[in-house]
């Protein structure tokens, strides 16, 4: 049988036991062959990524995964902060790798 985990705001609302307003859309992880695919139930969607999209074990990793697949959800965001240790998200922050642009405006011609 295929084992499904929850990852995004999923997860961290389990780890940290989060009593919040449900947010619109909640993800999982499988390791089932199925590829990506949803499920709709009264306004609430669950999204199933195969095992490869699986974004960690870190909080960080989670809120990362949550921000780009979940939605932004600035009650549940807030709430989070409240549990995530603030060193534990800079250190997150200052891992990742930077993406240079510059804005046309600033460019000199």
């Amino acid at each position: 049988m295929a084992q499904t985990r929850g990852a995004g705001y999923r997860f961290l609302t389990d780890k940290y036991k989060l009593r919040h307003i449900a947010h619109w859309r909640s993800s999982f992880v499988t390791d089932s062959k199925t590829g990506r695919h949803s499920l709709i139930d009264n306004d609430v969607r669950e999204e199933f990524y195969p095992a490869r999209n699986w974004p960690g074990e870190r909080a960080c990793d989670h809120l990362e995964f949550a921000i780009k697949y979940d939605g932004i959800n600035l009650a549940l965001l807030c709430s989070l902060f409240r549990h995530i240790e603030p060193q534990e998200l800079a250190d997150f922050i200052l891992e990742q790798p930077r993406q240079h642009s510059t804005p046309q405006a600033l460019v000199s011609v």
